[in-house]
């Protein structure tokens, strides 16, 4: 049952991120390995819709989030126009 969830596991979708507030003067790259294959370091990545940065600040992700909601409620106008015709 292992070895079968094994071969189902996609290495490419997985990401490291080293987090940290601290200034390092050491080397910032780390590797870590799923199933002998290197994964891929990260600066930002997004999870359950909110892009976390490697120094846990939010800047990006509160940037992002006026361009999405636009987006979002243009499609949902648009899907309202559809079923209800243009408002005049």
């Amino acid at each position: 049952m292992v070895d079968e969830q094994q071969d189902q596991i996609n290495e490419e979708k997985y990401k490291v991120m080293l987090i940290s507030r601290r200034k390092r003067k050491e080397l910032k790259e780390i590797e870590v390995y799923l199933n002998n294959k290197p994964l891929e370091q990260v600066n930002t990545l997004k999870y359950l819709r909110i892009i976390i940065d490697n120094k846990f600040k939010f800047s990006e992700h509160i940037s992002y989030a006026p361009e999405r909601r636009r987006k979002t409620n243009s499609q949902l106008i648009q899907i309202g126009q559809s079923f209800m015709g243009p408002q005049t």
